[in-house]
């Protein structure tokens, strides 16, 4: 018999997230489910901290009114009756309870640091260290993941429902992030494809955040030589940015592209249609949707912009007598 109750929470919530999930691939329609706006302070309200003294998402309210917290304990407690899912010996359940203990100490411990500076103090030492100090069990799982289908082997278990939304949600901070981790991304794109529920589930929590947003379409055109156009190819590079890189002629220029655009020089950066000018302001616009690290290549702070386009000032300055000579054939003379 599926369990029933009622289930609080909010979809950027990585716990949140891992119940849901489970209710959705259990095809669990009994189970209430109430959004509680943890961004706007609900879950210190009064009313929700008679129910669970320590304000904690997910909490859980059986028929009876008896509540409790903490998302492996309600994971356990609504799937129960599952036999696809729930250990079936005392060695199964003593290795789920050992990842369930790992998870809170070694996993979301550190994600959550990186997540939580991330979006919300914008602290990026504190992130970095946080970054610093998931590597060791983000490299123990991509090996394992090298090996296994699922985190304790070869069949879906509730260290799944844990470990892959508490992982999958790095992406806020970059995709770089999780570049070195082939097999942990592999294993990431199976659930997608293989296990229901798991697409919605991550799309609750891009929804929340605002990840959605389809990247715009990107292409860069200049001539066929690094020139103005190369700091912006290589912090698109850098960070992993689509774009087409289109080098033309100098007769394709002139005789089929200056005619129809708005700006009569290149580079040309065209954004989902709309056609920018100015390599400076093409180089700044890709440092800004560009990151190594977990870091802007174009700084977000001020005073660290203020530098960066101070130097790029300069660069151009040594740039325009030297470009000058380009031109110049006679080698003596150049």
């Amino acid at each position: 018999m599926p369990a029933s109750g009622i289930l609080y929470g909010h979809p950027v919530s990585q716990p949140c997230r891992s119940v849901q999930w489970y209710l959705d691939y259990s095809g669990n329609t009994t189970v209430e489910r109430k959004v509680v706006d943890i961004m706007a302070g609900a879950h210190k309200q009064p009313d929700y901290v008679a129910k669970f003294p320590n304000h904690q998402v997910p909490g859980f309210e059986t028929e009876d009114g008896f509540c409790f917290a903490e998302s492996s304990a309600i994971l356990k407690h609504v799937s129960r009756d599952d036999e696809k899912i729930k250990p079936q010996t005392a060695k199964d359940e003593a290795r789920l309870n050992e990842y369930f203990g790992r998870h809170y100490s070694q996993v979301r411990k550190f994600s959550t640091e990186v997540f939580f500076h991330h979006l919300l103090t914008k602290d990026e030492e504190k992130k970095q260290a946080g970054l610093v100090a998931i590597k060791p069990q983000l490299e123990s799982y991509n090996e394992k993941l090298g090996k296994q289908k699922y985190i304790l082997g070869d069949k879906l278990t509730l260290a799944d429902f844990l470990f892959a939304p508490e992982v999958d949600q790095m992406e806020a901070v970059g995709k770089e992030v999780l570049a070195p981790y082939q097999n942990i991304l592999k294993y990431l794109e199976r659930l997608t494809t293989d296990v229901k529920g798991y697409k919605e589930c991550i799309g609750g929590m891009r929804s929340a955040l605002g990840l959605n947003k389809t990247a715009p379409a990107l292409k860069l055109v200049y001539f066929e030589l690094p020139g103005r156009a190369e700091p912006a190819r290589l912090a698109f590079a850098v960070g992993g940015v689509a774009f087409e890189d289109k080098r033309v002629s100098g007769e394709e220029w002139g005789m089929k592209i200056k005619p129809t655009v708005g700006p009569k020089q290149l580079p040309l950066l065209d954004v989902d249609g709309e056609v920018i000018g100015q390599s400076n302001a093409i180089m700044r616009y890709a440092g800004s949707v560009s990151s190594l690290g977990g870091k802007q290549l174009y700084p977000k702070e001020a005073g660290e912009a203020l530098k960066v386009d101070e130097f790029c000032d300069i660069v151009g300055e040594v740039f325009g007598p030297l470009g000058k000579t380009f031109a110049i054939e006679e080698e003596t003379e150049r």
